[in-house]
């Protein structure tokens, strides 16, 4: 050993070569850490489930202050404060984490069942740790930060946040409700008596079947004739299809023995389609009597002949059985129709001598629907007044407004997979230097004789080399 190395080591410095000797000694350490933190920022790239953020910002304007005495003499106008205080900011941010805020987000987007305390209040509480409000600085400005799994969620959900929190902003300010909730009831109250009237009148008009009063007496012997009228007219169809039905039944009998139809005039025009298997059967009757003429009983054409032949009078005898059914089925509703007709007519005839009652009743309906209609607009008006009235009082406290609505996330914040694979490296390799230097700083043993002097301050008196 030469006398420059023994005096440096006696020193109890270090030189370069010391200092890389750790890394040589603690190589392991080094090689373990490194690849573990490589994978462990590669599972947090690619497994880690994704995280997208909305934003929205809120600005609170400054707060309109009313004077609190009107004097002749002083300013009765509104002031407005310029500045906006950090307690102002402090309490709109404080705001958003209010149970009731949080509850409405719950509600809309049916997170948790209502019915449920404990589930909404977990789902609140959920809530609390997915969004962040913080004043930015030497502004205005309130930012919203809210998380969620996936991106429609967290613009919706951060959407209704905002929402929620305007309306329960402007009510704990406001403290106090105005009358328009009177107004409201009252309206509702005479516009339902206004509209029940309504009815009550136009069903009354339809029963009596009413223009005026003055003309309800030849409105009723109108509706008198109109029905005689009509009972005529069932009537005279009634007969007429008695007449046929009988023509009919005759038919039917006659294809059943004779073996022919013989239509009447009536029946013809009114049955076409009769008309045309009449004549088919008529066609039929000569075919079957000329194969019987020129072919022997029993054979194929005569059994043929005959066949069709019968075959068309079943098709007759259907058809007329058909038509009958329908003619007896008309005739039953053309009775009954003649005594719903009649029992009208008794009706009418009756309320002939009621015109005055009802009169009398149709003049205290629409009496008492036109008192209703004039409470009902004239509350109508005054909740219009308190409206404006209490909108004008509302923007006493709307000194905070949606700023920027959020927008759709285009891609997820967490995890961001290029900046974790560009800081995985020099991470890596910080980690590995300091797991190699603690690794080194712990273990007791010696390696050179720095190390003797440095760990016993014991002074080093030499060395012997290796055999």
């Amino acid at each position: 050993m030469d006398s420059s190395t023994s005096n440096r080591r006696e020193g109890g410095k270090l030189t370069f070569r010391d200092i890389v000797a750790i890394f040589f000694y603690t190589k392991r350490v080094f090689v373990f850490t490194f690849v573990g933190v490589i994978i462990g920022a590669l599972l947090l790239a690619f497994v880690s489930p994704s995280t997208y953020t909305a934003k929205a910002r809120l600005l609170v304007k400054p707060r309109i202050e009313k004077p609190v005495v009107f004097d002749e003499g002083a300013d009765s106008r509104f002031n407005v404060v310029d500045n906006v205080s950090d307690q102002t900011l402090n309490t709109v941010v404080h705001l958003f984490s209010s149970a009731d805020v949080l509850r409405e987000v719950v509600k809309m987007h049916n997170l948790a069942p209502m019915d449920n305390d404990s589930e909404v209040l977990e789902a609140i509480s959920e809530l609390r740790g997915q969004f962040r409000a913080e004043p930015l600085a030497t502004s205005n400005i309130v930012e919203i930060i809210y998380s969620a799994p996936d991106a429609d969620q967290a613009r919706d959900q951060l959407n209704t946040l905002l929402d929620a929190y305007i309306d329960y902003y402007i009510e704990v300010n406001q403290g106090l409700k105005g009358s328009l909730e009177f107004f409201d009831e009252q309206v509702a109250l005479f516009r339902e008596r206004y509209i029940q009237l309504s009815n009550e009148l136009a069903a009354a008009r339809k029963n009596l079947n009413l223009a005026s009063p003055e003309l309800q007496a030849d409105n009723m012997l109108a509706v008198v004739r109109n029905l005689e009228t009509r009972k005529a007219e069932i009537a005279s169809q009634l007969k007429s299809s008695k007449e046929r039905l009988s023509f009919l039944q005759g038919a039917y009998n006659k294809v059943g023995t004779a073996g022919y139809v013989g239509l009447t005039t009536e029946l013809r025009q009114n049955y076409p389609a009769l008309v045309e298997m009449e004549r088919s059967l008529a066609q039929l009757i000569i075919n079957k009597q000329t194969a019987e003429s020129n072919f022997q009983p029993g054979s194929k054409p005569v059994t043929d002949a005959v066949e069709q032949y019968n075959n068309m009078r079943g098709q007759i005898r259907g058809y007329i059985r058909q038509v009958i059914g329908k003619l007896q089925l008309e005739g039953e509703s053309g009775e009954e129709e003649i005594q719903s007709l009649q029992d009208s007519i008794d009706m009418a005839q009756a309320n002939v001598g009621q015109l005055s009652a009802d009169t009398v009743i149709l003049q205290r309906i629409e009496f008492e629907r036109g008192v209703a209609e004039k409470n009902y607009r004239l509350y109508e008006d005054k909740r219009e007044a308190a409206r404006i009235s209490e909108e004008k009082n509302r923007s006493q406290f709307a000194n905070v407004t949606i700023a920027n609505r959020p927008l759709m996330p285009n891609s997820p914040s967490f995890p961001n997979i290029p900046l974790i694979l560009i800081l995985a490296i020099p991470v890596a390799l910080l980690l590995a230097l300091v797991a190699c230097i603690l690794s080194y700083s712990s273990d007791q043993a010696l390696r050179s004789p720095a190390d003797v002097q440095s760990r016993t301050r014991l002074r080093l008196l030499g060395t012997l080399d290796a055999v």
